[in-house]
């Protein structure tokens, strides 16, 4: 049926871009609090750790 093809185009097309936006969304609210933070010499010396969702 080509109906259920397209359905099922149409709902990966769909999970994709919202994972992806999710994941653009997160990253970015990570390095706004990290901007927002004051900065120490101590945060110089430590790297960003990414906060992944399927860690």
């Amino acid at each position: 049926m080509p109906q259920l093809d397209i359905v099922y185009i149409f709902t990966n097309y769909l999970w994709a871009w919202l994972t992806l936006m999710s994941l653009v969304w997160k990253i970015q609210i990570t390095i706004l609090n990290k901007d927002s933070e004051a900065i120490s010499t101590d945060d110089l010396k430590t790297e960003l750790i990414w906060i992944l969702p399927w860690t």
